[in-house]
């Protein structure tokens, strides 16, 4: 799922602000250019990945419910 963003969102810079949030340490896998969280749905784990995709970013998950949350997630911030 791809997700269209807008200026002035930098991915980049939300990555940047997670690493030095001390409330979100240990919460996400972080590489350059992805986050990676979890969320539970019906009492299991669901992983999902947001990855940055020229303007946009993707959600990468196999559970579409999580892609859901993720977007939903995305769009409140």
């Amino acid at each position: 799922m791809q997700l269209a963003t807008s200026q002035p969102f930098s991915f980049a810079q939300t990555l940047a602000f997670i690493r030095r949030f001390p409330p979100c340490q240990g919460d996400f896998v972080l590489t350059d250019d992805a986050l990676t969280g979890a969320v539970t749905l019906d009492g299991r784990p669901v992983l999902f990945t947001l990855r940055s995709r020229a303007n946009d970013l993707a959600v990468e998950t196999t559970d579409p419910r999580a892609a859901a949350i993720a977007a939903d997630f995305v769009g409140s911030t």
